[in-house]
């Protein structure tokens, strides 16, 4: 959702949707300035979550950041970045928070796995005050993109261990990678991929967008749900595994003519009858 007219307006957005759970930019992220929350500001937004009820709350971070970057100045403003969010969520008690993993740019998927990998621990140990979780996004794996491949998770998890790191799916960008999940045997490999690679009990949050380009495109474009290329089935079962059932579920689909709202309806009806 929108904060624009300030950031508690998210949260009345969310309501007009009767969503369960938010997502928000804490600021504009096209940019790396940002203006400092006051007080008063934060106490509103504290005020309205408390009204809209316990439900789940995610910062998005800026589309600018690049964790795995080898321009020590692109570098040093994401790793900056990345700590004022942690601090802009522990100041308004948002408990997550989600961020891309960046690219090599051509450096090489060993060194730009490292540099994630300092970069968050250097994160962690400057904003002791956040005691939410940070959240690792996957990717479409387009260009040098890390995160496509699971794998290369798996390959840095061990050491983040004692952070909580964690995971976010986004399925647009599970399917344009290439992994399947549109029938029930496709399903179960991707779960056992899951499980191998990230740990099921690593994921934390999905990203349910349906995609309008092909299997293994590595392409990310979203689309509304059960009108792209994934289609129905595979939203299905996520939202009927009881593995995932109690994680906050977030569209990421474009919004003309309500379409939050109907791609809502279309989702919950796919949701185990109660």
């Amino acid at each position: 959702m929108s904060i624009a007219q300030g950031i508690d307006k998210a949260i009345d957005r969310i309501q007009k949707v009767k969503g369960t759970a938010l997502q928000f930019f804490s600021k504009n992220q096209r940019q790396w300035k940002y203006k400092p929350l006051s007080s008063q500001k934060i106490q509103l937004f504290k005020d309205k979550y408390k009204s809209w009820g316990p439900y789940p709350i995610i910062i998005h971070t800026s589309y600018l950041l690049n964790l795995a970057s080898p321009d020590l100045d692109q570098y040093t403003k994401s790793i900056q970045d990345l700590k004022a969010e942690l601090k802009r969520a522990t100041l308004l008690g948002v408990h997550y928070v989600v961020t891309h993993p960046g690219s090599h740019k051509g450096a090489g998927l060993n060194q730009g796995l490292n540099k994630l990998k300092q970069a968050i621990k250097k994160v962690f140990s400057t904003v002791p005050e956040f005691k939410g979780w940070l959240l690792l996004e996957n990717t479409c794996g387009a260009g040098n993109l890390l995160g496509g491949n699971l794998e290369e998770y798996q390959a840095i998890k061990q050491e983040l261990f004692d952070l909580k790191v964690g995971f976010c799916l986004d399925t647009a960008h599970l399917f344009g990678f290439g992994y399947d999940f549109r029938t029930s045997n496709d399903y179960q490999r991707l779960k056992q991929i899951l499980d191998k690679t990230l740990g099921l009990e690593k994921v934390k949050l999905w990203h349910l967008n349906d995609s309008l380009e092909d299997l293994g495109s590595k392409k990310d474009r979203h689309y509304h749900i059960g009108q792209g290329k994934i289609g129905l089935n595979g939203f299905k079962f996520i939202l009927q595994d009881p593995d995932f059932a109690c994680l906050p579920k977030i569209i990421e689909t474009p919004k003309e003519n309500n379409w939050d709202q109907k791609n809502l309806t279309t989702l919950r009806k796919l949701c185990p009858k109660k």
